[in-house]
This record gives structure tokens, C-alpha cells and sequence, in this order.
């Protein structure tokens, strides 16, 4: 199945749509920028275009949108970024099946470890392990009134740089740009490539929503959403990202527009967003990620990760089952 469509809704009548890109299963290859230059460090040196640069991680299933403007020496810094971003969402990927580097699903956390979520496919489908430390009340139940069973487990406290996170992201954004919008974020270019940047920040905010939590749907889709004539309260640049059940947003600070560098707030971008897959004969499917949840990562130091517990709800009857996230104190 292909991605078709992707919905978006804003809240007040601020920006409007300036770019949106799609990749899935059984689409054609999406390639961004032009060869020659790459738009990050500038070389214009043949050599240094030797490698695949997804536009999108590939640790987030995507497989389709790649940079022909990213060097190999700049996409070398920028995976560096990817781990920390990963980790954010690691059981979401991990539960979903999502196929990151070789078509491999990530382990969240150590097998021998004091919990651990993993996945696995074999021909007689797909099966979630969960593993935790404790005693058994503490991570099971069962509900009375329905004869639901709930197990409780810990995300294993795999540990990320929530600035290199938002770097990612921002690095995403930067490379959906039009060209000749380049010159209003040289600022922000410079700080993504900085690894090592320790400067004090502002709150620097992610909007963090999930779709799909059984089998994460293979597609990626990400927008660029420019601000309208007249908001000057809003953020000049807002980019959102979708991959499998997760979706980012994050508003990309302009030099030009945005006022000083560093920059003095962030906007708290609230955008509802719905991917439509659909095959020739077969019905669509909509993957709704709903209001997000809004995240500081400014800090340049390892932190826990956001989520800290996933609760597995299941009706044994029935076999249908739901998951929910309870986000780590302190993350949002």
C-alpha cells in the first residue's frame, strides 16, 4: 500500500502549506536538492558524494526520501544525531516492527538488562517480548469488570542528548528547504553542524504525537508550513515529520524572520496530522497522530528518555489489545 494523502490541521489560520513529501512501500524514490553543492557545508568537491544521505533516518523506517545536496563528510555528523532521536521513541519503534539499518527492528534495552522490549518475525508472524524486574503485581492486573489483562513495563533508561534529537529533526527541516529559502537559516545551519555545542539555550520544543501502535505503517511524509502575511506572533517556518506510528514538530528558527540568534523562545507548533494509505480495490486506511505533546530538548547533557512506561492492555477473548505512554516526570 502507498501513501496517498496526507491531512494536516493548524490551530488558528497562521501558515500555509509550502512543501510536502511522501515516501511508502510500493512508491518511487523521492530525491531532494541537486547534486554538485552540498547545502550544509558548502564543499562542491565530487568525492564527497559517495553515500546514501536519507532525508528522513532510516532508523525511523524510512527507506524512500534521500538528500542529493548532503555531503558525506555532513551525513557522517548528522547520523550521530539519529541515535539520540531514535532513543526517544525506541519502544515505539521497537513495538511497531519498524525496520531501521539493514531492515533490522531496534531491541529497547539489554536482554539482560533490568527491562527490555523486543521483536520478533518469524512465519508464523510477529511476536513482542517484554521483560522486566520486580514483583508481579506491581506489572500485571486484570480488570474485573472486563477480564482485560494490563502489563505494565518499564522502558529501559537508554539514554539521549535531547539537543542532538532536535537536531535531527532540524536538520530534517533544513533539508525540505527551497533553495531560495536557504539564506534566512544560516544560523541554524552553522549551530546543527556544531557536535559539540554545550551554549546555553532557551526551551527548545518538540511536539511529539503517535498513530499506529500495532504494526507501524511503512511510510514517511513530512511538510514544510510557511507563516501567512500578517502572523508575526507565529514561528516563520514550522516542519513536521511522520514516520511509521511517530510524528515530530518542531518550528525552524530563521535568522530573518524569527528575530535574534540564539533565539529567545520557541513556539509551541500545534499541528494535527493524518497520513491516508490506500491501494487500487482495497479501502484507505487513515493513521490519525493527534494533538502532540510538547517536549523541551535543549539540554546538551545525557538525559533519561522521555517515555517511561508502556502499559499493554489486552482482551484475552478477543485477542485485541491497546497500548498507552506515560511520559517520564520532568519531559514535558
Amino acid at each position: 500500500m502507498t501513501a496517498r494523502e496526507a491531512d494536516l490541521q493548524i490551530d488558528g489560520d497562521t501558515h500555509e502549506l509550502l512543501k510536502l513529501v511522501r515516501g511508502s512501500v510500493g512508491g518511487e524514490p523521492v530525491r531532494l536538492g541537486e547534486k554538485g553543492r552540498c547545502r550544509f557545508c558548502g564543499t562542491e568537491n565530487e568525492t564527497k558524494f559517495r553515500s546514501v544521505a536519507h532525508a528522513v533516518p532510516e532508523a525511523l523506517g524510512n527507506k524512500w526520501v534521500v538528500s542529493l545536496d548532503e555531503c558525506d563528510d555532513c551525513n557522517a555528523l548528522f547520523s550521530q544525531y539519529e541515535d539520540s532521536l531514535a532513543k526517544t521513541v525506541g519502544p515505539i519503534l521497537t513495538i511497531g516492527g519498524t525496520l531501521g539499518k539493514a531492515n533490522k527492528v531496534r531491541q529497547t534495552g539489554r536482554t539482560k538488562g533490568p527491562a527490555f522490549i523486543k521483536h520478533d518475525q518469524s512465519e508464523s508472524g510477529r511476536r513482542i517480548s517484554m521483560q522486566m524486574t520486580g514483583e508481579f503485581a506491581d506489572h500485571v492486573g486484570v480488570d474485573p469488570a472486563n477480564g482485560t489483562i494490563s502489563f505494565k513495563v518499564p522502558v529501559a533508561p537508554e539514554r539521549f542528548i535531547p539537543r542532538r534529537a532536535y537536531k535531527a529533526l532540524a536538520r530534517m527541516g533544513l533539508a525540505m528547504l527551497p533553495i531560495e529559502e536557504l539564506p534566512n537559516f544560516q544560523h541554524l545551519v552553522t549551530w546543527v553542524r556544531d557536535l559539540d555545542d554545550q551554549a546555553p539555550m532557551p526551551p527548545l520544543m518538540v511536539g511529539l504525537s503517535f498513530g499506529s501502535i500495532g504494526n507501524a505503517p511503512r511510510l514517511v511524509s513530512a511538510a514544510l508550513l510557511r507563516r501567512k502575511p500578517g502572523a508575526t506572533t507565529s514561528a516563520y517556518m514550522v516542519f513536521v515529520v511522520s514516520a511509521g506510528s511517530v510524528c515530530f514538530q518542531l518550528d525552524l528558527k530563521s535568522d530573518t524572520h524569527d528575530g535574534d540568534w540564539p533565539p529567545t523562545h520557541s513556539v509551541q507548533a500545534n499541528i494535527s496530522w493524518t497520513n491516508v494509505i490506500g491501494a487500487p480495490g482495497k479501502s484507505d486506511i487513515r493513521i490519525e497522530y493527534g494533538k502532540p505533546v510538547h517536549l523541551d530538548w535543549s539540554s546538551p547533557r545525557l538525559e533519561l528518555p522521555p517515555i517511561e512506561i508502556v502499559t499493554t492492555t489486552v482482551n484475552p477473548v478477543t485477542g485485541h489489545g491497546t497500548m498507552q505512554f506515560k511520559f517520564r516526570e520532568g519531559a514535558r
